[in-house]
């Protein structure tokens, strides 16, 4: 059996970067000839769309969503731009892209770089956002619902409109009508002032300057840590009048100590309470804070001032002898010291 020999073709595909050879078949070919031309060899027939350049570039991507087009390029200058406007959809772009390959390869000679742009990414942003539809009215406010919006499930209502609950109220604390709880506190005390009259030496809560307590005029507390407690004081919160246990535990918080009543609601912890009203029940002030018992008389509270407490004195005794001269510490013997025993 005879076989009939036929010559091959070698030609480039840009899309894949890579040569082909086919049996010449009298064309037509895919490619162009006036491109490159055929040159003839011994066997076969090399076609190649024109001398290929060592660089090889890149397509790049430039999005314009406002004008609604993206363009393709690259950082070659001779290479112009490839714009694309109103694309269709991403495939549309991909098209686009392998048009634009095949050109840089068949025109300029360059090998075109398989890392290729994010196409779908730039579609999204060009692509025409369809308008938003209305789909009813808002039984709140009766203006119209647009499907794109956060309605509520329980009718045609904007979520922005529906009232949102309201927190469950706070359970009550116990509220002491019958007697008063008894505790130790500390306060500052300076000359007030209020609009343009004296008041003389008050107290005044270390934690708050315009604290005054007034002489007669019961201490109402309110909420200053910017929550706006409906009740004061609150469990979760730190508003309130502070009493401690002990006298030690109000150290540091002022310096005229004093015990305190404290009556309405009120919160315990672990060693004290905080109350919604308050009034001193009396003053102890120490050794040498004398001077502060006028100015604290008008509270018409009990003042006890801590002096030392004298036990025993032998002058109760009939002596009257005196330690601190060297004739009564001699205890009686006629031996003096010897200055060389010491």
């Amino acid at each position: 059996m005879a076989f009939e020999a036929f010559k091959s073709i070698k030609y480039y595909d840009p899309i894949t970067n890579m040569f082909y050879y086919a049996p010449d078949m009298g064309g037509p070919y895919p490619w162009d000839w006036s491109v490159g031309g055929p040159s003839t060899e011994s066997d076969e027939t090399a076609i190649t769309v024109m001398p290929r350049k060592s660089a090889e570039v890149k397509i790049l991507v430039e999005v314009s969503p406002l004008r609604r087009m993206v363009t393709l390029y690259t950082s070659r200058p001779e290479i112009p731009k490839w714009p694309i406007t109103y694309p269709m959809s991403s495939d549309h772009l991909f098209a686009e892209m392998r048009r634009y390959a095949t050109e840089i390869a068949d025109k300029y000679g360059y090998a075109v770089s398989v890392v290729r742009p994010n196409l779908f990414s730039a579609y999204l942003q060009v692509r025409e956002k369809p308008k938003p539809r209305i789909i009813g009215e808002c039984q709140i406010c009766g203006n119209p619902c647009y499907d794109n919006e956060r309605i509520s499930i329980n009718g045609m209502r904007h979520l922005a409109c529906v009232p949102k609950p309201l927190p469950p109220p706070e359970p009550d604390f116990e509220i002491n009508m019958m007697e008063a709880l008894v505790g130790w506190k500390s306060w500052q005390i300076r000359k007030v002032s209020i609009a343009g009259v004296d008041h003389g030496m008050l107290i005044y809560s270390q934690r708050n300057i315009e604290a005054v307590w007034f002489p007669e005029k019961a201490f109402v507390a309110s909420c200053e840590s910017g929550k706006h407690c409906p009740k004061v004081p609150a469990e979760k919160d730190t508003c309130g009048i502070y009493a401690g246990g002990k006298p030690d535990e109000t150290n540091g918080y002022g310096k005229i100590l004093g015990e305190v009543y404290g009556w309405g609601r009120y919160v315990r912890g672990e060693s004290g309470w905080r109350s919604e009203f308050a009034y001193p029940k009396s003053f102890h002030l120490k050794a040498g804070q004398e001077e502060f018992i006028d100015e604290l008389k008008k509270y018409r509270v009990p003042i006890f001032v801590q002096q030392p407490l004298r036990i025993y004195d032998p002058r109760e005794d009939g002596y009257d002898g005196d330690w601190q001269t060297e004739t009564d510490r001699d205890f009686g013997t006629d031996q003096k010291s010897d200055p060389s025993e010491a």
